[in-house]
């Protein structure tokens, strides 16, 4: 006698084919995840040859970035960065308490870091 399958439900008449998918899928995954991890180990030992240390230096070299982030930043960011909303940072603006940077023809507003911390600084008050 033929052993019947227990289908799920939610799969409907297609569950073997989706079945199989995912199990192909999950293989994948389990022998990439097994080869970085493997990877990983060797880099732990020493045995990542040189050459891949050599690379990783190289592009270090290249990266050019600001290292304390970025002076300017979007109206979103500075809101985020002031803990406000973005609409009570808009309020700010225009009621001239934060001046706002735009490069001519644009329509965005940028925020200086340095005016932010000098917002702050004006700001502080001590409740007793």
């Amino acid at each position: 006698m033929k052993e019947q399958r227990k289908r799920e439900p939610w799969l409907g008449s297609k569950s073997k084919t989706y079945i199989t998918l995912l199990r192909s899928i999950t293989e994948i995954y389990d022998t990439s995840r097994h080869k970085s991890l493997a990877n990983a180990q060797l880099a732990r030992k020493g045995h990542m040859g040189s050459k891949r240390q050599g690379i990783r230096e190289s592009m270090k070299a290249q990266r050019t970035g600001n290292p304390l982030g970025p002076r300017l930043l979007p109206l979103k960011d500075a809101a985020r960065w002031l803990g406000l909303t973005t609409w009570a940072m808009r309020e700010r603006i225009w009621a001239g308490d934060i001046p706002v940077v735009r490069f001519p023809g644009g329509r965005k507003m940028y925020l200086d870091v340095q005016d932010l911390e000098a917002f702050v600084d004006q700001n502080k008050t001590t409740i007793t």
